[in-house]
């Protein structure tokens, strides 16, 4: 009669490595299967907020042609959009940028919106751009908060002829301050807590 001892010593060698081959086997397979479930819940989110953006895009556009005049563009696709439409022109007096990058490219219509007279800059970083578009629209305030705003762009607000407000909702450093004391004295300007050499408010 055979050792069964022996028999289950023999096949222990083979059997483990059976089950480590089975082990690697699955551990790869969910490795692959979770990579292409990550893959796929980027795309399902990609969509979603394309979807969401869209129809935010939308909203702000109807709302304004419908005679709305002011807008918030959180999405740059949106200015192109109000720009090329007649009665969003003849609307739209106060623009605000919202938590976007600004590109000189997209920039450049706001030019095309003739009746703002106010723009604003909250977490934006281009703001520079849509100024150097904007000097021969009728502005006359101009805000920003948590937007980096270039010395030349600080100092460019002396070029818009009819500014009677700059509001500035963040720290500024002596430099800025600097630059702001040489606008024209038309110009209201206006910083959270100045100090004494900083301009009036």
């Amino acid at each position: 009669m055979p050792n069964s001892d022996s028999a289950d010593q023999s096949g222990g060698p083979k059997e483990g490595a059976r089950a480590c081959l089975t082990c690697l086997t699955t551990a790869l397979a969910l490795a692959i299967a979770a990579s292409f479930g990550i893959r796929y819940l980027r795309e399902q989110s990609r969509v979603a907020l394309e979807r969401q953006q869209a129809a935010w895009r939308q909203k702000w556009f109807s709302d304004v042609k419908n005679g709305n005049c002011n807008v918030v563009v959180s999405d740059m696709r949106l200015l192109p959009m109000l720009a090329a439409d007649s009665d969003c022109v003849a609307n739209l007096v106060d623009v605000t940028f919202a938590m976007v990058n600004i590109e000189p490219a997209d920039a450049k219509h706001i030019s095309r919106l003739s009746n703002v007279q106010s723009i604003g800059f909250y977490d934006t970083r281009g703001a520079e751009h849509v100024l150097e578009h904007a000097r021969d629209l009728p502005i006359q305030k101009l805000f920003f908060e948590c937007a980096i705003v270039p010395g030349d762009c600080v100092r460019g607000l002396s070029e818009f002829p009819g500014l009677k407000q700059v509001r500035f909702e963040q720290v500024m450093d002596p430099d800025e301050i600097a630059i702001l004391r040489t606008l024209p004295p038309t110009i209201s300007v206006q910083i959270p807590d100045p100090s004494e050499d900083g301009p009036p408010t």
